[in-house]
């Protein structure tokens, strides 16, 4: 008897076909890839700005309280309520420990180098009274914060030689331009410098404002031996620019054809990163802007704006520090790695 097995027949892929599914895998996978990578950069850029947009809210919003709780005492008296000014020891050269470049003569003479700042950006204080709501307990919006403050001064106050200070702080800004890796000052001629503002507050406790701030003729050096001691809380950094304008009501002395002395206004910038902030003194009638004199005057309201840096373009920056990157275009880096925040406030009227 004759057995015959039967045949099968395996049929595999052809190359052609292999080469046909590896393609279509090879574009599914790129694809893939480009959206997931398009996500990540998406999501940086989102996490970029909500990081960049954060920092620069929290610092408006810190300076508008401050503001909306200034404090001073009116009438005829020469005592410094505000005052802000350009901080020259901040902006000199041997403040950082930098030696100022020695000019070449002859040919170039008196040119900046390549990548150097052509004009010297200005560091800058101002100091005021205010009631501070996050280091005052008694504007602190926690209902017991308050109550357990108010009951502190009043024992305080019954106590013998401890008298009751009232709930005045002395708050201090300051910026400061430098370029803040590398520690140089901010200096025309200067090479390899990108310097951005950080910005500095301190509040002073009520103590030390009631015994050694409070009813000074000269608030800036008083302020400065307190500060040179205290810690200052840095709020904002890789500050662009920014402007600090104030807003002054004062009556005019000027009467004519039997007219009465009227309302007017001034405005003075406290804040410039384009040098053109103005020293700024308020006393107890009058205010006091470079070498004018405003009688019968008050601050009334102020305007705030601050350009910051994003991350992404500090990182650049310091890829430009190295030599590892060009500088773009001024209109294209401003476009596109800063961010412009503004606000206005209306200080409120001791009279």
């Amino acid at each position: 008897m004759k057995i015959s097995a039967s045949k099968r027949k395996y049929r595999g892929f052809t190359l052609v076909e292999l080469l046909t599914a590896m393609a279509i895998t090879a574009v599914l996978v790129l694809s893939i890839m480009q959206l997931t990578t398009q996500g990540i950069s998406l999501w940086k850029d989102v996490n970029d700005d909500v990081a960049t947009t954060s920092t620069a809210r929290v610092a408006l919003q810190t300076m508008q309280r401050d503001l909306e709780s200034y404090q001073m005492k009116p009438g005829a008296n020469d005592y410094q309520w505000f005052f802000a000014c350009k901080d020259d020891e901040m902006d000199s050269p041997e403040s950082h420990g930098v030696k100022a470049p020695a000019r070449k003569k002859g040919k170039g003479k008196g040119k900046a180098k390549p990548g150097a700042l052509s004009y010297i950006p200005e560091s800058a204080r101002f100091i005021f009274f205010a009631c501070a709501p996050d280091r005052n307990p008694a504007v602190s919006s926690d209902p017991s914060a308050r109550a357990g403050y108010r009951q502190e001064l009043a024992s305080a106050n019954d106590r013998e030689g401890d008298p009751y200070l009232g709930d005045v702080n002395a708050v201090g800004y300051r910026l400061e331009y430098k370029d803040h890796i590398q520690n140089k000052a901010a200096r025309a001629g200067e090479s390899g410098i990108y310097p951005v503002f950080a910005l500095y507050r301190n509040v002073v406790s009520q103590r030390r404002t009631y015994n050694e701030l409070l009813c000074k003729n000269d608030l800036y050096n008083a302020y400065r031996g307190v500060a040179a001691d205290s810690e200052e809380d840095i709020i904002c950094d890789n500050v662009v620019e920014m402007n600090l304008t104030v807003n002054i009501e004062y009556i005019s002395s000027e009467a004519s054809d039997k007219r009465e002395a009227e309302k007017r206004l001034a405005t003075a910038t406290v804040i410039s990163s384009n040098g053109k902030g103005e020293k700024v003194i308020v006393t107890g009638d009058s205010v006091t802007v470079g070498g004018s004199v405003y009688p019968n005057a008050r601050i009334v309201s102020a305007q705030i704006s601050v350009t910051v840096l994003t991350e992404e373009g500090a990182a650049l920056v310091e890829r430009m520090r190295q030599g590892k990157a060009r500088p773009p275009q001024p209109v294209d880096f401003f476009a596109r790695y800063t961010r412009q925040f503004s606000t206005s406030v209306n200080l409120p009227q001791p009279y």
